[in-house]
């Protein structure tokens, strides 16, 4: 009986020194445990802008077959790889992403597992000053000497998208032109 009342009196006395600890007793303190939290003013400060691939450092890897991975391109970026590999497959006008042809859906195109995905990745880490806005209402990211790439250890390590082309060469390449053109426009 004296064991389980000392036991009990030792987690009280713990539990109230380690919850103490955790109540903020000053301004500074409460600044810190609600740094960040949505609705307070630090929110949209708790952030760099460019905290999208903090701490990465690009190394000469490549991604062969990337679609293949759990999260396509950003695994590899995540891995700091400067090469992403997709197959590409011209169907009905789409260009779809797949290992062979009985791997093919709609959902899995170029333009949403990489090109929309890496436009948004260059949106994150550059200045909004640095963009501008098409007459068609598109941004564009002009290639300038204060554009930053995707790596933010390394701003000027550019990142290749390999496309291996699996149907007809010249029919694919009309499609495929006219999406990457689209890309470019958009790029800069």
């Amino acid at each position: 009986m004296t064991t389980s009342i000392l036991t009990l009196l030792s987690l009280l006395i713990y539990f109230n020194i380690h919850l103490r600890a955790q109540i903020p007793h000053n301004d500074i303190q409460r600044l810190i445990m609600a740094w960040g939290k949505p609705g307070t003013p630090s929110d949209a400060r708790s952030r760099y802008p460019t905290d999208f691939s903090r701490g990465i450092v690009p190394i000469p890897c490549h991604s062969h077959n990337d679609y293949e991975r759990d999260v396509p391109l950003y695994d590899a970026l995540q891995a700091g790889c400067i090469s992403v590999e997709a197959d590409v497959w011209l169907r009905e006008g789409d260009l779809l992403v797949g290992h062979t042809e009985n791997s093919l859906t709609s959902a899995r195109t170029l333009q949403s597992l990489y090109l929309e995905p890496l436009l948004s990745i260059l949106a994150r880490q550059n200045v909004p000053g640095n963009t501008s806005e098409s007459s068609s209402g598109q941004m564009v990211y002009p290639f300038a000497a204060n554009v930053s790439g995707i790596f933010e250890t390394n701003t000027s390590v550019s990142v290749s998208l390999l496309l291996d082309i699996k149907t007809d060469g010249q029919q694919h390449f009309q499609s495929s032109s006219s999406s990457l053109s689209h890309f470019a426009r958009r790029v800069g």
